[in-house]
């Protein structure tokens, strides 16, 4: 049996998105070099434990494009674009 860990982003607003719906804000190197290393150490051992990710069809459509260039993000990167990906979704007839 696995476990099933649920991220999810919550907001006053009940918008986790950009006015366009866009999520730029999560783009770029996830850490710098100032980042405390004790945050990046639980951040990459929780991407250690995951092996897939369930997306939704809002989610699977704004981070499709992402996944072709996740290795620019370094580590953390790589390791998300590795992770097979699943999409639950009554709207879409496929996701490639």
């Amino acid at each position: 049996m696995r476990k099933l860990v649920v991220q999810q982003w919550v907001t006053v607003d009940n918008i986790a998105a950009e006015e366009d719906g866009g999520l730029g804000f999560v783009s770029g190197e996830p850490f710098s070099e100032t980042t405390d290393k004790a945050f990046v150490a639980r951040v990459m051992g929780l991407i250690d434990s995951v092996d897939t990710l369930v997306l939704g069809a809002n989610t699977y459509a704004q981070s499709k494009d992402y996944w072709p260039y996740a290795g620019e993000q370094g580590e953390y990167g790589e390791k998300l674009n590795n992770l097979t990906k699943f999409v639950a979704s009554s709207t879409l007839d496929e996701a490639p």
